[in-house]
């Protein structure tokens, strides 16, 4: 069988737990949409 990942990670020096979670759940999503073995980064404001 094969294994691949998506991975989201998310920058931030100001947000809260809930605010980088948050990115993170949008930069997984965004990689999983681009394909297999993806990854994606995000940055708060």
């Amino acid at each position: 069988f094969q294994l691949s990942t998506s991975i989201g990670i998310a920058f931030s020096q100001r947000s809260t737990c809930v605010d980088l979670i948050k990115l993170a759940d949008e930069a997984v999503y965004e990689a999983k949409a681009a394909g297999r073995g993806n990854y994606k980064s995000k940055q708060s404001e």
